[in-house]
């Protein structure tokens, strides 16, 4: 969990199918005792979830906690005094609702992969670009507010850019793999009612800040935030007693492979030393040494033999 070094007693985290999703550092970032950045890992079409608690010693003065996402403000949810009691506070987000002409609706956050388009080398338009800074984050900022009352607009549908197919030079160099988006929306009953309040800071700054880089496990590799995945150690070389049920049946499967092999060469070999002598010029001995045992023999088309039985070879 997110925890910043000024405000030890709010954390922050982000859930993916009702877990904790497992945070990284990386130790080139620095951070501001109000402010703490993590990395997460990314799964395509996964949907997440915001979760924040509060412990003691409760704030004296009401909290709101705003969510961004790639540079948009998302959501809202502002925590009244009257709700700090027993050991902690815990609230999870995981849609936005908002109202359509007296109709209501949800959608549900999720990750959305990026595509990349290698070949196109022209450079994108500025509301691209500065969308292009925030993308991959989620933030939440928590704000000391005060006077808080009924308002009388109505939610709203949160606008959330569609960055489309990004070109490699928009992205100069940024390993980006993600965007998080809206899932389409559904009906539901469950709208809170919009409220207004005042900052307690005259300079509206939050209180604290909680940033979520959230990238592909390929570019969390590439970034250093994380391991490259090591080579497997061969199974003949493993200890018989981690294998697992499937990994001995491969190991059982390559040794007979091997063990049909050798005896197929042996019968190569034997065959090699039984064939035509006249035709072989080496013969195996042992498993390296080799001995010569014969040459073809001279063809003798010009041998006379005269009538006292003696042989004279044409030289010429």
């Amino acid at each position: 969990m997110a925890i910043t070094e000024l405000y030890p007693h709010i954390n922050v985290e982000i859930l993916s199918n009702g877990v904790p999703l497992q945070e990284y550092v990386n130790d080139e970032e620095e951070n501001s005792p109000g402010t703490v950045t993590k990395y997460i890992e990314a799964k395509s079409g996964g949907d997440f979830a915001v979760r924040y608690s509060i412990t003691k010693p409760w704030p004296e003065t009401c909290l709101v906690f705003q969510i961004s996402m790639d540079g948009k403000y998302v959501h809202g949810k502002i925590l009244e005094t009257n709700l700090f009691h027993g050991r902690e506070y815990t609230s999870t987000v995981d849609a936005v609702t908002f109202s359509d002409r007296n109709k209501h609706f949800s959608q549900k956050f999720c990750f959305s992969e990026l595509v990349i388009d290698e070949s196109h080398a022209s450079s994108a338009n500025k509301s691209l670009l500065k969308s292009l800074k925030c993308l991959g984050e989620i933030t939440v900022k928590t704000y000391k507010v005060k006077n808080v009352r009924q308002s009388d607009k109505e939610k709203r549908k949160p606008h959330m850019q569609n960055v489309g197919n990004i070109s490699e030079k928009a992205l100069k160099g940024r390993a980006l793999s993600h965007s998080a988006r809206l899932s389409a929306p559904v009906a539901t009953t469950r709208v809170s009612k919009a409220l207004a309040y005042d900052y307690v800071a005259a300079d509206k700054q939050p209180s604290a800040t909680f940033k979520f880089k959230y990238r592909s496990q390929a570019a969390l590799q590439a970034l250093m935030i994380i391991p490259r995945s090591p080579n497997p150690i061969p199974l003949e070389e493993r200890d018989i007693e981690s294998l697992s049920p499937e990994e001995m049946r491969e190991l059982l499967k390559r040794q007979k492979e091997r063990d049909g092999a050798a005896p197929k060469v042996k019968s190569e070999v034997k065959r090699e030393r039984t064939g035509d002598p006249s035709k072989a010029s080496t013969s195996f001995v042992g498993d390296d040494e080799v001995s010569f045992v014969s040459e073809k023999r001279r063809k003798r088309d010009h041998v006379f033999i005269d009538e006292n039985g003696l042989e004279t070879i044409d030289l010429t």
